[in-house]
Order: structure tokens, then sequence, then C-alpha cells
């Protein structure tokens, strides 16, 4: 059974999350978020994967990725392997290191032709067809391997 983190910040993310928390070839070991997003009000709004992690009685990290702190968090999950879906910050290299098996990427458009705040609403407007998700291997130059998945 591999250990895994996973990273996912928004709505969108939450149903990975589970699949991965349901499936017996994984053991979740914690969740990654962006800290919480402030609001019009003086409370912070929890981020959907945040919420969703601490439910299913999963650590979750919801610190800066470039932190000391951060890193110690993720250091103390012992993780063998890292799915990412929208997780919203980009890694570096010492957390990238950190996985020995690796960071997975999950990103819903045909990259890179397809990125940003609004990929697959942007690929539908185009009448991309088939819209297609792309699945990477994070690295320092970011995309290492890419498939699109039909």
């Amino acid at each position: 059974m591999l250990k895994l983190v996973f990273a996912g910040t928004p709505d969108v993310a939450v149903p990975s999350l589970k699949a991965f928390a349901a499936d017996p070839r994984f053991d979740v070991v914690g969740v990654i978020t962006r800290p919480d997003a402030p609001t019009a009000r003086p409370q912070a709004h929890a981020q959907p994967g945040q919420g969703d992690g601490s439910e299913l009685g999963l650590p979750v990290i919801d610190l800066k990725p470039r932190s000391p702190e951060f890193m110690e968090a993720l250091n103390n999950l012992h993780a063998d392997i890292a799915a990412v879906i929208a997780y919203g910050n980009i890694l570096p290299k010492n957390v990238l290191d950190a996985v020995p098996m690796g960071w997975y990427n999950l990103h819903f458009s045909n990259l890179p032709k397809w990125r940003g705040a609004a990929p697959a609403q942007r690929a539908i407007w185009a009448a991309t067809r088939p819209p297609a998700p792309t699945c990477s291997r994070s690295a320092r130059v970011w995309t290492m391997a890419r498939s699109s998945l039909p």
C-alpha cells in the first residue's frame, strides 16, 4: 500500500481525495491545501479540501510551501507519492524532492494549450473536441512526462 499525500484546495479536488481515501491501494496520510482565504468578514473561510481532509480524520497542512514549517509537516507524513489536483501553488524543488515516488498532477485541460484560472471552460468555449485532462509528473522544469487521457 502506497502512502499518499493529497494536495488540492477547491471543491473540484474533493471527489478525488475521497476516491483515494476509499482505494485500498493507498493510505492517504495527509492533505495539503492553500491557507484559508480571507473574506469580507474578519473570519477566514476554510478551503473545501481542508474541511474534507479533516472530516476524513487526516492531518491537514495549510501552510505556505516555502516555509520551514511546511517542510517539517510534509516530512512527518512519510509519504511515498503525492497527487495534486487544483492545489494552486507551484512547489519548490525541496518539496518535490521530499516525496520519493514524485508528485503527479491532474490538470483539467489539455496542457500546455489550456491553462490558467479556467482551463476547462476555455477548452469548451474554443470547441476543443474532446476536452482532455492531462496527467503529468511534477518536476523542477514542471512537466517531465505528459499523457492526455481519452
